[in-house]
């Protein structure tokens, strides 16, 4: 079934406790049919509640209306079984939970707790894995959420584990990887603008400092972790969607284009870079900038922003202030989507900012939108996210003009 005749039109459905505090249950099922009826919406992405009644009824009304319903699973983080301090990712120092330098200072005061779950923690993630077994069989799909590890809006601590047990046990180089990472955090200390000119980007940093191997260690995490969920999914004849990191954020994160995509049927390319919100590219440059500029004290804010430019190929402001006012110009969606393209081993389905949340700056307006839409073109589907209660009637009739 494909949207408008042509492409998948996906809704992102969160239901958590502040939804349920401003939305009815009519005006959920409201949103849906408008939903539909403006943009031709034919599946939606549904994060449950723990109210199973209103689940149903969801369920039982998306189905009324020919609408496939997948379910919302995330799985590292944000989930309802919160992960003990044993089963959490671990940093190179033997922190687990968030770092210390570049932490974005709004990022626990959401109903978020990003705490990050070591992916290769047996005991945590059979937990989750048969939880997720139990509730898919009402569903249509599964979209696999939150898969990746820590950014650098949790401290660029975060960003190098993980050095759990676990990941001790089942790869011996870890001790190696582990002294390399300390290395490289004593050698910032004394490196200047100069270094970060000669290393060039963040994956030749990590090379220089003999940490390609551990990067790409952690992808693989990640990919089993996924392939685990997928053929479950597909044994009982359900799709698998992936909810992928923005390009530019996918190698600090774990993520790999090209390995992601051959676990599933189809990806969803997390590119906000309106939002100012963990994730997202501005916060994300703003935590990684601050971060590195807390490890190396004779770095300097340019000098910091124009080794993020190299690294991603994305053109920075000068200043940090520029990131904080969530200011990134709109080729950065268009450079970010080809290299999503580039990279891609299965259908893109084009996730876009088109909310407007009341307690995130999101940027987003009618011509924003009419903007998006004009470089999705050929793409196999549209996610409309992150929540579907927040995007006005007005957004949804300028998407449904402009598909």
């Amino acid at each position: 079934m494909t949207g408008n005749g042509k492409r998948i039109i996906s809704g992102q459905l969160r239901l958590g406790d502040s939804e349920l505090s401003r939305f009815q249950l009519d005006d959920i099922i409201a949103k849906i049919n408008s939903a539909q009826l403006l943009t031709g919406l034919n599946r939606i992405i549904f994060l449950p509640t723990r109210n199973q009644a209103i689940n149903n009824r969801v369920l039982s009304h998306c189905r009324k209306l020919g609408i496939d319903v997948y379910l919302w699973y995330k799985i590292l983080s944000e989930n309802d079984i919160i992960p003990e301090l044993d089963e959490r990712s671990e940093d190179a120092w033997g922190r687990r939970g968030s770092g210390e330098s570049g932490v974005w200072t709004r990022i626990f005061e959401s109903e978020e707790t990003y705490m990050f779950a070591c992916p290769r923690n047996a005991k945590y993630n059979n937990l989750l894995f048969n939880r997720c077994a139990q509730m898919l069989g009402k569903f249509d799909g599964l979209y696999l959420d939150c898969i990746g590890f820590p950014l650098a809006s949790l401290g660029l601590e975060a960003v190098f584990g993980c050095f759990c047990p676990d990941c001790r046990k089942q790869e011996p180089k870890l001790e190696e990887w582990r002294e390399r990472v300390l290395e490289f955090r004593e050698a910032a200390v004394s490196a200047s603008d100069a270094d970060l000119e000669k290393w060039g980007t963040f994956e030749r940093l990590a090379a220089a400092f003999g940490l390609a191997d551990f990067f790409h260690f952690r992808q693989e995490s990640v990919r089993n972790l996924c392939s685990r969920y997928a053929d479950l999914a597909r044994k009982s004849g359900k799709g698998v969607g992936l909810d992928l990191l923005s390009p530019s954020l996918a190698f600090m994160g774990g993520h790999n284009y090209h390995k992601l995509g051959g676990v599933a049927d189809w990806t969803k390319p997390r590119i906000y870079f309106r939002v100012f919100g963990p994730s997202s590219l501005p916060v994300e440059f703003y935590s990684l900038t601050m971060g590195m500029i807390a490890w190396g004290k004779r770095y300097t804010i340019p000098g910091v922003l124009r080794f993020i430019e190299r690294s991603t190929g994305l053109k920075m402001p000068t200043n940090v202030h520029s990131l904080a006012q969530n200011y990134l110009p709109d080729h950065t969606y268009v450079t970010e989507l080809n290299k999503a393209k580039s990279l891609a081993a299965c259908p893109l389905h084009l996730g876009f900012e088109c909310s407007l949340h009341p307690d995130y700056n999101t940027g987003v307006s009618e011509e924003s939108l009419k903007t998006f839409l004009s470089y999705s073109t050929g793409s196999a589907g549209l996610v409309l996210t992150w929540n579907l209660l927040y995007v006005p009637d007005n957004f949804l009739r300028v998407i449904g003009r402009n598909l």
